[in-house]
């Protein structure tokens, strides 16, 4: 039993094996492979999210930008600024219709002065209106006049929660209330950080709402993810774009939607207002970044002098923070190296406010192997049946698709698939069925160059060898063309000759005729002897394999007079060649026995070929060839010899001469040739008399050989004359 690979089957389970690699590289949770992966979606999602950004886009409607700028910090002074002027900053605001104010900073301590006023206050000597000016510059007026400007609008204060164990402040307000559809806070898989600094219980009491300002860089640094929700002391806080953006909608208490795993119960997504925001299990959303320009911004200066226009402001939600250099909230994000924090908040605000957020759900890992592990199998499949064109402009195809497919679900859906992994599959596959294709390509050129190097002409094989796919040695039938070319008279020439001095003969006869036929493109059956066997449209194809043929036969008869030229001189005996030629269907392929095979060609019209070459002794000529090859060579002209019928076979067979014209003898050839023809038709018609003459006029014409056949044949037909129904053909019952 034969137990051996197909080797089709060998570079398919590389593929599979390559396949199983890209599923197992997507959901391995190994450190140094999931770093790498992460990395490579890293830059995908970056390239996506830069790819999508609007380019012109108009500020959005429902948000200010406030920011404490190099600029503020040059006509104001340095940070931090007292709280008076922080109250006096969002006093503005106030008046200016802002709808809601968030805070993107923190007053987690008492302000402290810069210099010690008290003993001036309790100085009997100071005069009234200086004390009570003093009074309002000492620091606890400053908070409580930040906390009555708090306390005068929709405020959201943003508190910090990280991870240092060792700062922990009690929270200074009521932890805000979630809805939830099923289990409580408690059971959600929702991320706690041990550490929290918050503000003053002052500014809390006096806020509208509190949102943490926390940002999680992913690995790399990179901000591109914030959690919406997050846990300190066991209770759940939102952020303050949740808080904002709850507070402008007047949906101060969200509903926080989930869903029951095997794992156990996890978040799929917030309900603010008549929204439905998607997130991923941990309540945690992809930061819809915009282009620079998404949002109106005001320098906090032009805020303080009253250099703007309140329009600016009204019916706003007003984002307020730091853009300067030293103020330590610059953050690293797909969109620029150095965003301020504020415009992180504002991004996620608005995704928030249009209902719409991009996520990565609990499904999205499943959805990721699923897609992975199709492609695979569609380019296991496909990959080792296509030409190395066809499977490039597969896998560009599904690459395309693939992206395009990507950017739909992420404009349309707000869903982040993977997309560097499954990419990263298409190429490992394709990388390997081009080597596997190249090197199968390879292997198919040494087997072509193996089995035809011997019969073929080198520039045939090397055509061959650049389309190896093409070409096979396995059975066929076509339409081909046949040629035998034999010495007459061998056997008497091997019995004059030493064998040494026959094999150098032969060999001087071989090579030329074997370099005319590779010339005319075909290829060499086989030696026999004295004899050469060939044949023309196999196994590269051939549309003029008749005439090729042909004007190989008659460079050989050329070649031959050469010869013999050459022969005289030296002494040897002269050479005569008789060629047949014949075309029709025929059966070619690699044929034998598991001791020895050859490409060669059967069928009856490669015996009938075989026969036209016997012919020639007993026309004359040295070129015989079948009716169907004279119809195709219609650029040559042929000379009607005989109708005859092989044994075996009851049609008969038309065979000519063609004849080799010489510029000038066209026109001879042509009046020569009527003659002839008009010869054979009354021999045919039977009109003897007639024959008798018309063959008189032909001497001279013909071969003597041809001449004295039909001379004998009138006399005997004259004598026993055919059948009225005579078809003109004679029986040739041996070679």
């Amino acid at each position: 039993m034969n137990h051996s690979i197909n080797p089709r089957q060998a570079i398919r389970g590389v593929g599979l094996l390559l396949t199983l690699f890209g599923l197992w590289l997507q959901v391995t949770a190994h450190p140094g492979v999931a770093t790498v992966r992460d990395r490579l979606e890293h830059l995908a999602y970056d390239l996506r999210l830069r790819l999508l950004l609007e380019e012109h886009p108009e500020p959005h409607p429902d948000i200010l930008i406030v920011s404490v700028d190099e600029e503020s910090l040059a006509r104001i002074g340095r940070w931090p600024w007292p709280r008076t002027r922080i109250a006096e900053l969002l006093e503005r605001l106030v008046d200016a219709g802002a709808a809601v104010i968030a805070l993107d900073m923190v007053f987690g301590e008492v302000e402290r002065p810069a210099v010690d006023l008290q003993p001036l206050l309790t100085d009997p000597a100071l005069p009234e209106p200086l004390r009570k000016r003093l009074a309002d510059l000492a620091p606890a007026s400053g908070d409580a006049r930040l906390a009555a400007t708090i306390g005068r609008s929709d405020t959201v204060l943003g508190f910090v929660l990280h991870t240092q164990s060792t700062v922990q402040s009690p929270p200074p307000f009521e932890p805000p209330a979630f809805v939830t559809d099923g289990p409580p806070l408690g059971a959600l898989p929702v991320p706690e950080l041990p550490g929290a600094t918050f503000n003053l219980p002052q500014l809390s009491a006096a806020a509208g709402g509190h949102g943490f300002v926390t940002v999680i860089p992913d690995d790399d640094g990179v901000i591109r993810r914030v959690p919406l929700l997050l846990r300190y002391r066991g209770q759940v806080y939102p952020s303050l774009a949740l808080a904002a953006a709850g507070t402008f909608l007047f949906s101060e208490r969200p509903a926080i939607e989930t869903a029951t795993t095997a794992a156990g119960p996890v978040i799929t997504g917030l309900r603010l207002a008549d929204s439905l925001l998607a997130t991923d299990p941990h309540g945690t959303a992809l930061v819809p970044f915009r282009a620079a320009g998404s949002f109106a911004q005001l320098a906090a200066w032009r805020v303080l002098q009253g250099g703007f226009d309140p329009d600016q402001v009204a019916g706003r939600i007003v984002l307020v923070g730091t853009s300067a250099l030293g103020l330590s909230d610059l953050r690293p994000t797909p969109v620029s190296s150095a965003l301020p924090g504020v415009e992180v908040h504002a991004s996620l605000l608005a995704g928030l406010l249009a209902g719409r957020l991009l996520t990565e759900p609990d499904w999205v890992q499943g959805a990721n192997a699923s897609l992975i592990a199709a492609l695979g199998l569609l380019l296991v499949w496909v990959g080792p049946r296509v030409s190395a064109a066809s499977l490039l402009l597969l896998a560009g195809g599904l690459g395309s698709l693939l992206t395009a497919g990507n950017l739909w679900l992420w404009q349309t859906q707000g869903l982040a698939l993977a997309m560097a992994t499954p990419l990263l599959v298409i190429v490992l596959l394709t990388g390997w069925f081009a080597i596997a294709g190249f090197a199968r390509a390879s292997r198919s050129r040494r087997e072509l160059q193996q089995l035809f190097g011997q019969y073929v002409p080198p520039q045939i094989v090397a055509r061959m060898a650049e389309s190896p796919e093409h070409h096979h040695d396995r059975g066929e039938t076509r339409e081909m063309t046949v040629l035998f070319a034999d010495i007459r008279g061998f056997t008497t020439l091997s019995e004059t000759l030493e064998a040494e001095e026959l094999s150098r003969l032969l060999n001087r006869f071989f090579t030329p005729m074997t370099r005319i036929i590779f010339e005319h493109g075909g290829t060499i059956d086989k030696y026999v002897g004295d004899m050469i066997m060939a044949f023309w449209n196999a196994p590269v194809a051939d549309p003029e394999h008749a005439v090729h043929a042909v004007a190989a036969a008659l460079a050989m008869c050329d070649e031959m007079q050469r010869l013999n030229r050459q022969f005289r001189g030296e002494g040897l005996p002269e050479l005569r060649l008789g060629i047949g030629v014949n075309t029709g269907p025929m059966h070619v392929g690699d044929m034998g026995s598991c001791y020895r095979r050859t490409y060669t060609v059967l069928g009856d019209s490669v015996n009938l070929g075989a026969r036209l070459e016997g012919l020639t002794r007993l026309y004359g000529v040295d070129i015989v060839v079948g009716p169907r090859t004279a119809e195709l060579a219609t650029d040559l002209r042929f000379r009607p010899l005989d109708r005859i019928r092989v044994k075996g076979k009851q049609e008969a067979v038309e065979v000519f001469e063609p004849l080799a014209s010489r510029p000038g003898d066209k026109a001879m050839e042509a009046e020569q040739l009527a003659d002839w023809e008009g010869f054979l038709m009354a021999f045919r018609q039977q009109r003897w008399e007639d024959a008798r003459v018309l063959l008189g006029q032909a001497a001279g014409l013909v071969p003597d050989a041809l001449l004295a056949l039909y001379r004998r044949r009138l006399e005997e037909l004259t004598r026993n004359p055919p059948p009225a129904d005579w078809d003109g053909s004679f029986e040739r019952a041996v070679k």
